[in-house]
């Protein structure tokens, strides 16, 4: 059995999480979700004790709220002033949780990929002497482990141990959250040593590291026992050990490609509007992202394994679009949509020089390309040509080639943009389809060179998916 226990107490950010929560017990019987009603205030605490449901369970304790430290008080944070959180671990330390796989969740987590569950359940199953972290949005330890978060996050001039003090961290990792998320799915999944010092908003355990943590708690660690832990905030080395200290000293892993959002760290005196409109937002995401297929995606052959900037929910669209078809793929780097495109249509000519963008740090893909083709089993349905789109595109012409559709996702500035289809149009049929990738992205949303929307809509936009916009040839 798995239990997510979950320390709630904030109304607002329960109702965001909740959904994740019934999705992935929906989709997995082995597990179930214990709430810790720890709410500051009466109204909190009465919306709590209104969650219901299979395998949910409130759990109502009046004597360990957490409240204002006061003579004779016996809430939780006055009983236990160091560990507030010791008897909610301490529970699940009983020999009846023996053969338990636990989930800590904080009521603040505000986006969990459920469909990358089992990959985070195997990573804690396979590393039985660790703790195992999501890759959280607004996590210093998390920061450089979230594929395109660390240049932006080196504008800011901090050390990530110091990140859950700022609002202006905060804010960075909201706002790329909220333009990248889709892109941040599917990623590969692999497990990293965090080189700081980790915030344990989600993390995952079983029962013997449970009881190694709870012998910690309340406890000042041995000589030397903080020297295992990377760029420790020093204001932490005095103080007796609390839950996030006892994970940090028994060597927490984190678990990239499992991704979760976390919404604020108290430090970080996030303003109530400002906080309501991040949930807000948050909100909006989950009712997309939810709005998916419930399956595990990873484990369908349908969406490969491989790295992509591409959704699910466009994914699905190119799909459609291809199904059946003879289509002309400009950029294909690792192959994720030519392998995409090659299970459902007739034939794909992948068109691309393997070389990417040298400046941006990027390497040949070629050898990569095509292992993947391979290794999904469409070879016999791709012809990849090796080149620049300007010298092979003309060839094709020449040789009086048509295509029923192209996806064109090559380079994003305007004159490659529409350099790309210029040189694509002559080779689509009428009533053909061309479909381009990061339409929508723009200055306005920190993309400051692209170009694919105005591209796009002058030639004609005829429907779009995220940021996938499509048009038929005339």
């Amino acid at each position: 059995m798995i239990t997510i226990f979950c320390f709630a107490g904030r109304r607002g950010n329960m109702e965001i999480q909740l959904p994740y929560i019934r999705r992935i017990l929906a989709e997995h019987p082995d597990v179930e979700y214990h709430i810790w009603n720890l709410a500051r205030n009466d109204a909190d605490r009465e919306y709590l004790t209104t969650i219901e449901g299979e395998r949910i369970t409130v759990i109502e304790d009046p004597a360990r709220r957490i409240g204002s430290s006061r003579e004779g008080c016996q809430c939780m944070h006055c009983v236990n002033p160091v560990g507030v959180f010791t008897p909610v671990y301490r529970h699940y330390t009983q020999v009846r949780f023996r053969d338990h796989l636990f989930v800590k969740i904080d009521d603040d987590i505000v986006f969990i990929e459920t469909a990358r569950w089992s990959k985070f359940i195997d990573a804690i199953k396979d590393n039985p002497e660790h703790f195992i972290s999501a890759m959280v949005v607004n996590n210093g330890a998390c920061t450089s482990t979230i594929p395109g978060l660390w240049p932006e996050f080196e504008s800011l001039s901090m050390e990530p141990r110091g990140a859950y003090r700022s609002l202006e961290y905060a804010e960075m990792c909201h706002r790329f959250m909220f333009e990248h998320w889709g892109e941040l799915l599917h990623q590969p999944v692999g497990l990293i040593a965090p080189d700081n010092y980790l915030s344990i908003n989600m993390i995952g355990y079983n029962w013997e590291m449970g009881r190694e943590m709870v012998d910690l708690l309340g406890t000042l660690p041995e000589l030397g026992a903080w020297d295992s832990v990377p760029n420790m905030p020093p204001e932490f080395t005095n103080m007796r050990c609390g839950d996030e200290g006892a994970v940090n000293i028994l060597s927490p892993l984190i678990c990239r490609g499992f991704l979760a959002a976390h919404l604020s760290f108290a430090p970080q005196y996030m303003p109530s509007d400002r906080e309501i409109a991040l949930r807000k937002a948050y909100a909006d995401i989950s009712s997309q992202y939810l709005s998916l297929p419930s399956v595990e995606m990873e484990d369908d052959m349908m969406f490969p394994r491989i790295p992509s900037a591409i959704t699910h929910e466009e994914s699905m669209q190119l799909v459609e679009l291809a199904s059946g078809c003879n289509v002309l793929e400009l950029g294909a780097q690792y192959g994720y949509s030519t392998v995409l495109l090659a299970q459902v249509a007739k034939l794909v000519c992948s068109v691309d020089w393997h070389q990417g963008d040298p400046q941006a740090g990027m390497t040949d893909s070629w050898d990569t390309f095509v292992h993947n083709l391979k290794d999904y089993g469409v070879t016999d349905k791709v012809h990849p040509l090796r080149g620049r789109f300007e010298d092979v595109l003309p060839q094709l012409a020449s040789q009086g080639v048509e295509f029923d559709g192209a996806f064109i996702d090559g380079a994003h500035d305007p004159v490659s943009v529409q350099r790309d289809l210029d040189l694509t149009v002559p080779l689509v049929r009428s009533g053909g389809w061309i479909a381009f990738h990061d339409y929508g992205r723009g200055p306005h949303n920190g993309f400051h060179d692209f170009g694919v929307t105005e591209v796009a809509d002058a030639f004609g936009v005829d429907g779009v998916v995220g940021c996938l916009a499509w048009s038929y040839v005339k």
